[in-house]
């Protein structure tokens, strides 16, 4: 738009019929509109005017309209948290933000585990549907990308201790199904838990921990059973020792 940015001089002398091949970066600055006629003049004087006389003077002057495009700010995105599968971690979906980063389908949106990777374009995350956490919490990368240019945000993921889930039988005959009194959320997300299995007559047959896993139907205290305990009803104490729940108390039915 006639705002002179920059110039440039041959590094050799071009011979009669030769040609050369140069490139010259410009750097657009921020008070340059987004669209603007950019024009480019060659000739020995370097404004146009020029004082050898050449075969064709018509050709010195190149003019082109330039359209530089931008891609929008990503907004806060909301962080991500899901129930504890293990040692505060858990398998999460990242796509979930996608719909909060571009609804463009042209964009590309990848996830990154540090700010550099992200940058650089370095080791995407390869399944960000199923991406299993490092950390609690953690903080994830997003760059999102188009021909023109990328932006990059970022937001948390973390994970919460949800309140277990108690079945209300089993049965313990070696067939590889159902054999475990089975309770969801339990083992490695409380690491200090303790249950307490008792006969209908109150006797406890069992006292187990995060060390001794899932109840499988043998007695390990008292002296009313030794082994395998018989079909019935039985009662459980289930104390997380979380400041968040108190006991769980309820029965298991043990079926052969």
């Amino acid at each position: 738009d006639n705002v002179l940015i920059a110039t440039d001089v041959t590094t050799v002398q071009i011979p009669v019929g030769g040609q050369i091949s140069m490139t010259k970066e410009i750097e657009i600055t921020d008070n340059i509109a987004d669209v603007f006629e950019l024009t480019l003049v060659i000739d020995d004087v370097g404004d146009g005017t020029g004082v050898v006389e050449e075969l064709d003077e018509t050709n010195n002057v190149y003019i082109t309209t330039v359209t530089i495009f931008s891609i929008p700010e990503i907004g806060n995105l909301d962080d991500l948290e899901v129930c504890n599968e293990g040692f505060g971690y858990a398998i999460f979906d990242l796509t979930e933000q996608n719909e909060n980063i571009s609804t463009t389908p042209e964009d590309e949106i990848s996830y990154y585990i540090s700010y550099d990777d992200a940058l650089n374009k370095y080791s995407p995350i390869s399944s960000p549907n199923a991406y299993e956490s490092i950390a609690n919490p953690q903080i994830v990368y997003v760059r999102l990308e188009n021909e023109t240019c990328f932006r990059i945000a970022s937001f948390y993921i973390s994970t919460k201790d949800c309140p277990p889930t108690i079945p209300e039988g089993f049965s313990p005959n070696n067939d590889n199904k159902n054999d475990y009194f089975e309770i969801i959320g339990l083992l490695d997300i409380f690491p200090d838990h303790e249950i307490l299995i008792y006969s209908r007559y109150g006797n406890l047959i069992f006292r187990g921990n995060n060390e001794t896993g899932f109840w499988d139907g043998n007695a390990n205290e008292g002296l009313l059973y030794e082994g395998p305990v018989p079909v019935g009803v039985y009662y459980y104490v289930l104390n997380l020792n979380h400041p968040d729940y108190e006991l769980f108390i309820g029965w298991v039915y043990l079926n052969k």
